[in-house]
């Protein structure tokens, strides 16, 4: 721009002169040295020279031009698509255009324009370099499109196939088969939420293995009194026993009876503990419970000929279900004294110990071989099944007991001999009783 400034300036004196030998001479050499074309114009736009000798007196109305002559501005440019117009010497190529620019600058005298300098020049290498790395970059969005697309549906399939695959765990585990399992790869979430869902699954498949095998269990529990009842029934009417043996086939169903009516209630307590019922705790005075137990079971001994001894302090104090806990000390107490001979004798102890009341159930009694000391605590589990019949057993008290007392965080552990004498010991949270206010 500031180039055709100073030749609006150069050529001012030749146009005030109409001098078109000095105008024609100084556009073509200036436009060859500026390598584009140079008009120049008188003050109503007709070319006074031109350095391609084309458009010598012709009016031009270009934009850029009527800029100048209407006082609007000093300097303008435009750029404009037109035919190829030929160099010096060369003949103009039929159909073939161009994009030029043109300046145009205004030629002034005495601070009043007299006539329009006009340079153009080519820019049509800018514009096929400007379309080629148009074209360039349109075929780079494209390729960085395919490839976004590429990876989007990569990273979505990544995403989406553990969600399909547990959706149809879900479904499968939904049928009633608890035994899919999630493939888990990495450590991001939803590797984790894999995770969690075999650890469900697996607890779900272990608890309808564990009901079916409570189911089985008790069905094969309850049959075996039902059969002897009917085969006593069965006696009775087709084959008209004598009073006396009447009268011990009824003893018999009412032994059979009471089995059967013990087997339902811990049953029942089963089912309770399982749903993880609401029980009421409360300040629960352990010696005075345990004092009440051994009472109560005392007569049972003194029939089998089994001594019952206990140790116990004054007061112990936890929080609890008494109703419970009384349930869990009795059928430890009762299991010691049913599987310990005549002669023998069952102790009882209880103790506090740091921050829990220690309860200790030992007994002189026949043991418990090695080998089923990890299943006495199973439902149903015996570790002699003709003498725990014998006995009234159901199978379930040690269970109930352990069910006890993990509802009270506690833990219930075993140590037994075969042939020397069983031991558990039952450890409950503590809570020392208030000053004042102690219960006796």
């Amino acid at each position: 721009m500031k180039q055709v400034n100073s030749l609006a300036v150069e050529i001012m004196p030749a146009l005030d002169s109409f001098d078109a030998g000095t105008l024609y001479t100084t556009a073509v050499d200036k436009g060859r040295e500026q390598g584009g074309r140079i008009l120049v114009l008188d003050n109503n736009g007709v070319v006074m020279a031109d350095g391609f000798s084309l458009l010598n007196g012709v009016k031009l109305g270009y934009r850029e031009v009527q800029d100048i002559q209407l006082g609007e501005k000093d300097f303008s440019y435009g750029f404009h698509l037109v035919a190829a117009l030929p160099q010096q010497g060369e003949s103009t190529e039929e159909g073939k255009s161009t994009w030029m620019v043109y300046y145009t600058s205004a030629i002034i005298k005495n601070a009043k324009t007299i006539g329009v300098l006009v340079f153009s020049t080519s820019i049509q290498d800018v514009v096929d370099k400007t379309g080629l790395i148009r074209e360039q970059l349109a075929y780079i969005s494209a390729g960085i499109c395919v490839v976004i697309v590429g990876l989007s549906i990569i990273i979505s399939r990544l995403i989406t196939r553990p969600i399909n695959e547990m959706m149809h765990a879900i479904l499968y585990i939904s049928r009633g088969r608890f035994d899919r399992r999630v493939k888990v790869s990495g450590k991001n979430e939803m590797a984790k939420l894999a995770a969690t869902f075999n650890m469900m699954s697996e607890r779900l498949e272990n608890l309808d293995r564990m009901r079916s095998e409570f189911i089985a269990d008790a069905s094969h529990e309850m049959r075996t009194p039902l059969s002897s009842i009917k085969i006593l029934v069965e006696s009775m009417l087709y084959q008209e026993p004598e009073p006396r043996v009447r009268k011990e086939f009824l003893q018999d169903i009412n032994n059979e009876i009471d089995r059967l009516n013990n087997l339902v209630a811990d049953l029942m307590t089963l089912s309770k503990i399982d749903r993880h019922s609401q029980v009421a705790m409360e300040r629960v005075e352990m010696a005075s419970l345990t004092e009440r137990v051994v009472k109560n079971l005392y007569p049972i001994a003194e029939n089998k000929g089994v001594a019952v001894s206990a140790d116990l302090p004054d007061e112990l104090y936890l929080v609890g279900n008494e109703i419970k806990l009384y349930q869990a000390v009795s059928n430890l107490v009762d299991n010691s004294i049913k599987y310990t001979p005549e002669g023998g004798h069952v102790d009882v102890s209880l103790e506090s110990r740091g921050q829990f009341a220690v309860l200790k159930v030992s007994d002189t009694g026949v043991g418990i071989p090695k080998e089923d000391l990890p299943h006495i605590f199973e439902r149903f589990y015996r570790v002699d099944k003709a003498r725990s019949r014998e006995t009234g057993g159901t199978g379930l008290g040690l269970s109930i007991a352990k069910e006890i007392t993990a509802m009270h965080r506690g833990m219930l552990t075993v140590k037994s001999e075969p042939g020397k004498g069983t031991t558990f010991t039952l450890e409950l949270p503590l809570q020392q009783a208030p000053e004042g206010n102690k219960e006796g």
